[in-house]
């Protein structure tokens, strides 16, 4: 499993994995047991453990790995907070004027955006701070005593709110975006090419019967360089492999003009048997909602990835809803969270439950009914790896 692009540890993440199972258990009548975490040092760091799901009459086992990609956070928060601003503002006019705004635009209007939220934010603190002069060139210096401490409350306020609206994280996420196709952070090449050798290097010797790879965000886009080793599309032809893109952050990468690999490696996974499920939407402003990649990047002929549309207001009780409703992140991590109702979309009902995945994506998301895999059904253990 690959998470998106947050400062949260290995152990934290399995903290949350038992957690949010805990939480979806009830919906889908399974009991998960999540086992302790074995956390392994090298060019990456990833946490081992094992998830046992059991149903009625059926039982799975998955070995689940997580890959540490708060470590990419670490190699933008270490700079100074202007620095910091100035690389995303520097790297999202980049953006701008290579076309890939604009790209933003036609294919998901609310990323667009999300895109342009921390610029505005920005503007109109830079807004208030040309009060504190302006009064002075029109009706003399005199008028500085009441436009300067104005201005200077309005900036610190928006400074207070820029922390906790994620303006810092938004600015570190364009400057990876631009980073990343144009390969000129090489500490962040090196791990994210390291990320991908050991996900191949698993899935070609991996012993499960299905090997699901799921990228959340941003972590879509290190998943899907992956897997189009040619290790994993070889595999692919021998046993189920699958990619869950949940709120897949790809296309923000992908529409760079520099991403010519980027995209290259999304053509190689539509081509190859591999089974990919994108799951999006409306709610959450950091994915493009209704898009299938294939048609934003212009591969029409390729396998088209399976679209699935996730309501998390239909999965949420109200007053859960409206408690993650007003924070983006928030919303944006409900992809990889735990539910409480059933639906035909729920992370740990596909990695953990007794559906094959290419069942699920060809369906277009879980089945209503799991009384097919009762006892009476053929075959009904099933051993997976989801990375």
């Amino acid at each position: 499993m690959l998470p998106g692009f947050e400062r949260v540890s290995l152990e934290a993440h399995h903290r949350r994995f038992r957690r949010e199972a805990a939480r979806t258990a009830p919906s889908y009548g399974v009991t998960f047991g999540v086992g302790e975490p074995e956390i392994s040092e090298g060019a990456c760091r990833t946490s081992s453990f094992q998830l046992d799901a059991e149903g009625d009459g059926w039982r799975t086992t998955s070995d689940i790995v997580f890959y540490d990609l708060a470590c990419l956070n670490g190699m933008y928060e270490r700079k100074s907070m202007p620095v910091r601003l100035l690389r995303g503002v520097g790297a999202a006019f980049d953006l701008m004027i290579r076309g890939a705004g604009l790209r933003y635009l036609r294919d998901g209007w609310r990323f667009f955006l999300f895109f342009l939220f921390p610029f505005l934010l920005l503007l109109i603190t830079l807004g208030l701070a040309a009060l504190a002069v302006l009064p002075a060139f029109y009706n003399g210096a005199w008028n500085l005593l009441w436009s300067v401490p104005l201005a200077l409350a309005g900036a610190a306020a928006l400074c207070l709110l820029a922390k906790p609206m994620h303006v810092p994280l938004m600015m570190d996420l364009w400057a990876l975006t631009v980073d990343v196709p144009r390969r000129r952070h090489p500490e962040v090449h090196r791990m994210l090419a390291a990320v991908s050798d050991d996900i191949a290097r698993r899935i070609a010797t991996t012993t499960a019967e299905e090997v699901i790879v799921v990228g959340h965000s941003f972590g879509a886009v290190p998943a899907i360089m992956a897997l189009a080793d040619p290790r994993c599309t070889t595999i692919a032809d021998e046993k189920p492999l699958g990619l869950l893109a949940a709120g897949s952050y790809l296309l923000g990468v992908a529409h760079h003009p520099a991403a010519a690999k980027v995209r290259e490696a999304a053509g190689i996974v539509m081509q190859s048997p591999i089974a990919w499920l994108d799951a999006q939407s409306h709610t959450d402003p950091i994915n493009f909602f209704r898009t299938n990649p294939a048609d934003a990047l212009g591969m029409k002929d390729n396998r088209r990835p399976k679209v699935v549309e996730v309501r998390f207001k239909q999965q949420l009780e109200p007053e859960s809803y409206r408690q993650i409703r007003g924070d983006f992140f928030r919303t944006h991590r409900q992809f990889v969270y735990g539910v409480e109702k059933r639906s035909h979309y729920a992370l740990f009902a596909i990695i953990g439950g007794p559906e094959p995945f290419s069942e699920i994506v060809a369906r277009g998301g879980l089945s209503a009914d799991w009384a097919r895999f009762s006892p009476q059904a053929k075959d009904g253990d099933r051993h997976a790896a989801a990375s």
